[in-house]
């Protein structure tokens, strides 16, 4: 019978990676092609217009997100099934009409 521990100590296949291998890639000559520095304070990096223009988006995303949750609230917690709830709308609305 086979132990669990005879495939561990099989000889490992040369064409698998060990994890242990150096990057092949030459890295570029021209000094320009390089990343630029990573600068770590946001004030640093981006002009008072770029941060104006991050901060509008991430409000804007608040908002959307907001309202994705406030949906999927309603769908999920609400003690009537949904469909019920926009079928019944509809009957109503062309009732009323």
């Amino acid at each position: 019978m086979k132990k669990p521990t005879d495939a561990l100590n099989k000889k490992r296949d040369k064409n698998l990676p060990t994890g242990r291998e150096a990057m092949k890639r030459k890295p570029p000559e021209d000094m320009r092609l390089r990343p630029a520095k990573f600068e770590f304070d946001p004030k640093k990096a981006y002009t008072s217009d770029q941060l104006a223009e991050i901060g509008a988006i991430s409000l804007r995303w608040n908002q959307i997100e907001a309202h994705i949750d406030f949906v999927g609230s309603f769908i999920l917690f609400n003690k009537l099934p949904f469909w019920l709830i926009v079928s019944t709308g509809k009957v109503l609305a062309t009732l009323e009409s």
